[in-house]
């Protein structure tokens, strides 16, 4: 029988190999996650197909125009222009130069604001004015042609077809 030496064990110690099969993970995990954090990320979820609109395309939800309950009475002046609108309380007399009530809320409520009269009455050629398809107390309101919620004025006509506005403002 012959005599065989025991084999040098000078070559690699295990510890490096457990080291490097870890390291070669954590390349392969480092690589993974660069490509995935560069590509567009599509989430699919199952079930039928539903259109959608983003949030700013959605029509905004209001409650309809409410009266608030102001006990004022309204007067314009005509023979000026643009006529003065005077807002009288109830009860009061209203100024020698008020020659004509109207039948105007003082004061309404619309898309979470209190609106009150501006002061002046505005004349139908001085101002584009468009339905808002909106009423209170059987008023048409009107805005602004071009303008969109929210609006920063709104019109209510004094008498139907009279042509002259009364400016509402938000308070």
């Amino acid at each position: 029988m012959e005599y065989r030496a025991p084999e040098d064990n000078r070559g690699v110690a295990p510890w490096i190999w457990v080291l490097i099969v870890l390291l070669a993970i954590l390349l392969v995990f480092v690589v993974w996650w660069a490509v995935a954090a560069q590509s567009q990320r599509t989430v699919t979820v199952p079930g039928p197909a539903q259109p959608t609109t983003p949030p700013a395309q959605q029509p905004a939800q209001t409650t309809p125009p409410q009266v608030v309950e102001r006990p004022v009475t309204i007067y314009i002046e005509r023979g000026q222009t643009p006529s003065t609108v005077y807002i009288v309380p109830k009860g009061q007399q209203p100024p020698p130069q008020a020659t004509e009530q109207v039948s105007l809320p003082g004061e309404f409520s619309y898309a979470g604001k209190n609106w009150e009269p501006a002061g002046q009455a505005v004349p139908s050629d001085s101002v584009k004015l468009v339905d808002t398809g909106l009423q209170v107390e059987g008023n048409t309101i009107y805005a602004d042609e071009g303008a969109q919620p929210p609006y920063r004025a709104l019109y209510l006509q004094t008498q139907p077809g009279s042509g002259v506005y009364i400016k509402y403002e938000p308070m």
